[in-house]
């Protein structure tokens, strides 16, 4: 499950897609998440945490053109990112996910094995051994996870650009690919605890 690849390929879109947002994380072990049983239960990530793309998804973008990061905006908002999602973490160190991509779509679920120490969140996706893991910051506070992936290597990839040079092409016209600069993008996704 993973992002970003062309609209003309729905089911490789959707794993790329849920791969980076959905699992913006590093995964490095499957051990059980010793780590986060010392945090106070308001800030552990121990249970269920749901994520809304209207009122719980900002996309940080800098480049050295306005008409880019607008024209960047729209396109990953549009329908790259899921609608909602819920996560469930155990204290046992599996968890669960389910997502909706938008209403007319069924929903996706997904499991596998976590860690979270340090403020990195670790997730060991099961059956998802083809693509390369990405990471993110997993903070909690006040019942609120807070996760924030660095995107700016993949939006400067040239397999993306070409991407969103295609999907964009009338309002990408007067925006020089070769000239673009991009400095920073991120995704930072909001979860509340259910």
């Amino acid at each position: 499950m993973s992002f970003i690849t062309q609209i003309l390929q729905p089911m490789k879109q959707i794993k790329l897609l849920l791969f980076a947002t959905l699992f913006l994380f590093t995964a490095v072990s499957c051990s059980s998440n010793d780590d986060d049983r010392n945090d106070n239960a308001n800030n552990s990530i121990v249970g269920t945490w749901e994520f809304d793309k209207s009122t719980d998804f900002t996309l940080v973008i800098k480049s050295n053109n306005e008409t880019f990061n607008s024209v960047l905006k729209e396109y990953v908002i549009a329908d790259r990112i899921f609608g909602e999602q819920s996560f469930t973490f155990n204290a046992n160190g599996s968890y669960s996910s389910v997502m909706r991509f938008a209403e007319d779509r069924e929903e996706e679920t997904g499991n596998g094995t976590y860690t979270h120490k340090d403020n990195i969140l670790t997730l060991i996706v099961e059956e998802d051994d083809d693509e390369s893991p990405e990471s993110a910051s997993a903070m909690v506070k006040d019942n609120v996870l807070t996760l924030t992936a660095d995107m700016s290597a993949e939006f400067k990839s040239e397999a993306f650009l070409s991407d969103i040079y295609y999907e964009c092409s009338e309002k990408l016209k007067d925006v020089d690919k070769n000239t673009l600069e991009i400095q920073q993008a991120a995704y930072i996704f909001k979860y509340k605890r259910k």
